[in-house]
This record gives structure tokens, C-alpha cells and sequence, in this order.
């Protein structure tokens, strides 16, 4: 008989014989005067689910595996299958794996994996947390929806496709099945979707996820979870965000799923640093991966030009994103269709990464080009506090020329380089000449 496939959480452990067509769970396993006690439930998963005994077992117990096969073969249409191999693999497994845990290893003799470790990149990393965070009413429980249905049917709807596909568990202490159920209907409606059933799980939660943790990884188990969606972070916690001891307990109980975590968390709506969400740095700490979304006041009910901005990565640096969330509601403002579209971020998202990123995002936006004075007040409308000496010294770097170029009075992106020729032979100066032939330093001319 081969050995079964195995799937190990903290308090659960399920073996699947396939060529059997059976199911055994070890559920709520303990030592209790050295013998190590479960509940175990045996099903037969062909050719169709049946439960076929569920009790306390002990698994130190050689009588007690007897038995439990003496009761199976006695079942009409069970005799050809050999229960008491079964049985005993499943007491010797669990016996073994709870002793020992996990094997010891020769660091030496790991081969790195080859793929580049996400499960939907660049949000969601494989075998571990990731967070988005941002201001209440930004889209990140939609957003992370969205991730959710991503996965579980392999479409692109966030600007990327899933490295495979799982189920998704979404966990929800915000709001109610009945809410999120619209939403994903609306996600459907807008890409064209048929929904498949057995994909997408939902709970409503009301204890904190560390109470709930031994619940949940049995579903994991059962179900075959492939990764855990947590809206949101602060009421899932349970308590004080600022308390360490707790956030830790937080993200021990998250890892224990033994599967990819995306957990949506928010910031403080005035905090002077918005590089991190609200609560204790362990938060921060103790993620792989943390995106914060930004959402410019002045978009619309029906759009939000959406900015996610990498603040916490393990392995590698992610550039700021955009993302133009499109929403339809009828007349009572239930939701019709959602989708998310890529597009250039906000100035408020590259604001805060860079000033050039800001610059080249602002005077796309304004082809006619803008003088220095206007540049550093609609910079400032956004968030990003710089002077006009900095600006001339970012547009006029040597670094980049050719993309930004100075006449009449304004800076304009020259873009390709045959508009960069083109502004040449038409009198446009360059960053370099510009510089130059600037005169006596004002407003209107590009300063050193």
C-alpha cells in the first residue's frame, strides 16, 4: 500500500488514500497521560463522500486500531480494502509527526526554489503574510476580494495572473456574507466571470483569530485552503493594536495555516507617517510583504485612481503601482460591477517615492507643460513638500536629459526621442541649455 498524501496543520492532521478512496482526519490532538488522543473521523471519498465513523481515538493504543479495523471490514463493500494497513499508517504518521515536528535538515542541501516565490505577484508572497493598509474607504476589502477570486479561478483582475490555482478562505470581521456576496457578484458581473462553486469560502468572525486558529485550521485541512484572506487585521487581533505580545500572537496563529495570508489593515487617517499601518511594529515586522493603497480625495464615487505603494518587501523591491477602480450602483445604490484597470498611479503614491516619479507623472498630466511655481503647489495639493530649487536641480540633472525640456517659460516631458529632437530644431531648449540660458534666477525659469 503506498503511503498516504498528508497534509499537517498545528492540531489537524488528514491523510487521503486515493487509490482506496479514503479519508482519515485527526482532529484536536492531545497527550493525555502519555498516550496522544484525537478525535478522527474516517470517510470514504469514492465514489462518493460518506462518513463512515467519527469518535475519540487514542493513537497509542494497538487495540484500539484493531478494533476500528475490525469494524470497517465487517461493512458490506469494505473487504477488499486492507483497514487495518490504513489505520495503522495513520496512528504511526501522527505518532511520528508529533513527536519529532518537523525534520531536521541539512541547510547545504536545500536547492532554492526557481520561481520568483509569489502566489499572485507582486501582492500576494507563497508561504507566507502579506498586508495592504491604507485609509478606511479606499477599496482594500474589494481590492483583496479581488485577489481572492484571482486566485481561486486563475483570471486576471488586479494586473496579474495567479502562479495556480486554490481555493480561497475569506475571514470577515467587518462586515457581513450578504455584503461581500454583492461584491463578488459585482466582480463577476464585470469580468465576465461564471463563478464556480467550492472556490471562494467566506465566515463571519467574532472571536479574534487566535481563539478561532485551531477552527480554521481544521477547514484549511478539510478543504484544501490555498490561501486566507483576514478583513480586517485590527479586529482580528482581538485587542490593543499597539500591544506586541498580542501582534505576535496575531501572526503566529496566521502562519500556523501553513498557506499564503493576505490580511487588509488601516492607518491612522491624520498620521504624520503613512509609511506603516496602525498598531504595534510588529505588524510591519512580522509581514514578508506590505502594500499601502492610496486614494486621492478628489475621485469620484464611480472612480478611484488607486496608488499601492511597496513599504515592506523580504525579497525584492516592488515600483509603485496604479490601479483605476471603476464602480456601477443602481438606483439604491446596491453594487452592480466592479473591475480594477491598470494606470498610472497618483502623484500622492509616487510623491512619496520619489521626486522625479512625481514630476513625470504631474507634467504628464499637464502636456502643455507647467512652470516651477505651479509644479510645487500642485505638489504640494498632493502630499509631497518640495522647493522650487529642488525641482529645477531634478528637471535638470544630467541623468535626465532628454526627458524633460524648458521654453517659453515651462517645463514640459519631452517623451520619445524624436520629440526630443523635433523640440531641438524648433528653438525648445534642452535641461542642459536651458540651464544655461536662464539669466537672473525667478520663478518662471529653472534655478541651480
Amino acid at each position: 500500500m503506498n503511503p498516504p498524501d498528508a497534509t499537517y496543520t498545528p492540531d489537524t492532521y488528514r491523510y487521503i488514500w486515493t487509490e482506496e478512496g479514503v479519508e482519515i482526519v485527526c482532529d484536536r490532538l492531545q497527550e493525555s497521560h502519555g498516550d496522544l488522543i484525537c478525535e478522527m473521523s474516517v470517510k470514504g471519498i469514492f465514489p462518493f463522500a460518506s462518513l463512515l465513523r467519527e469518535a475519540k481515538f487514542n493513537l497509542s493504543a494497538a487495540r484500539t486500531r484493531t478494533e476500528w479495523a475490525n469494524t470497517f471490514r465487517q461493512r458490506p463493500g469494505q473487504e477488499q480494502i486492507d483497514w487495518y494497513a490504513i489505520i495503522e499508517q495513520a496512528c504511526t504518521l501522527s505518532l511520528r509527526h508529533w513527536r519529532e515536528g518537523a525534520p531536521f535538515i541539512d541547510l547545504t542541501l536545500v536547492e532554492p526554489r526557481e520561481d520568483d516565490a509569489y502566489l499572485l505577484k507582486p501582492y500576494v508572497i507563497d508561504g507566507a503574510v502579506s498586508g495592504v493598509f491604507g485609509d478606511g474607504g479606499t477599496g482594500k476589502s474589494l481590492f483583496a476580494l479581488a485577489v481572492a477570486v484571482s486566485v481561486a479561478t486563475g483570471e486576471n483582475l488586479v494586473g496579474g495572473y495567479p502562479s495556480r490555482l486554490e481555493p480561497v478562505l475569506y475571514l470577515d470581521w467587518e462586515w457581513d456574507a450578504d455584503a461581500h456576496a454583492e461584491r463578488l457578484q459585482a466582480l463577476g458581473r464585470a469580468y465576465g466571470l461564471d463563478l464556480p462553486t467550492d472556490v471562494i469560502f467566506y465566515r463571519r468572525e467574532i472571536a479574534s483569530i487566535i481563539e478561532s486558529a485551531p477552527a480554521i485550521r481544521r477547514f484549511v485541512a478539510m478543504e484544501r485552503i490555498g490561501m486566507v484572506v483576514i478583513d480586517s487585521l485590527g479586529f482580528a487581533r482581538g485587542g490593543e493594536p499597539e500591544s506586541a505580545e498580542l501582534t505576535i500572537k496575531t501572526f503566529s496563529a496566521l502562519n500556523s495555516f501553513g498557506v499564503p495570508v493576505l490580511f487588509v489593515d488601516h492607518i491612522a487617517k491624520h498620521s504624520t507617517d503613512r509609511q506603516y499601518s496602525f498598531g504595534s511594529v510588529y505588524t510591519r515586522n512580522s509581514a514578508r510583504l506590505m502594500w499601502r493603497m492610496d486614494a486621492p480625495d478628489q475621485d469620484t464615487q464611480a472612480q478611484k485612481q488607486l496608488g499601492l505603494v511597496n513599504t515592506k518587501w523580504n525579497r525584492r523591491f516592488q515600483k509603485t503601482r496604479g490601479l483605476l477602480l471603476t464602480i456601477e450602483a443602481d438606483e439604491v445604490d446596491r453594487l452592480v460591477s466592479a473591475r480594477f484597470d491598470d494606470c498610472d498611479p497618483p502623484l500622492a503614491s509616487l510623491g512619496r517615492l520619489g521626486i522625479k516619479d512625481a514630476v513625470l507623472g504631474l507634467l504628464k498630466a499637464n502636456p502643455e507643460g507647467m512652470m516651477l511655481k505651479d509644479m510645487r503647489t500642485a505638489l504640494e495639493i498632493e502630499g509631497l513638500k518640495v522647493t522650487e530649487n529642488v525641482l529645477a536641480a531634478t528637471l535638470s540633472r544630467k541623468g535626465n536629459r532628454g526627458l524633460f525640456g524648458y521654453a517659453a517659460g515651462k517645463w514640459r516631458l519631452l517623451g520619445a526621442e524624436e520629440d526630443a529632437a523635433e523640440s531641438s530644431v524648433n528653438g525648445t531648449l534642452t535641461p542642459t541649455n536651458a540651464v544655461n540660458a536662464a539669466g537672473p534666477v525667478s520663478h518662471e525659469e529653472p534655478l541651480l
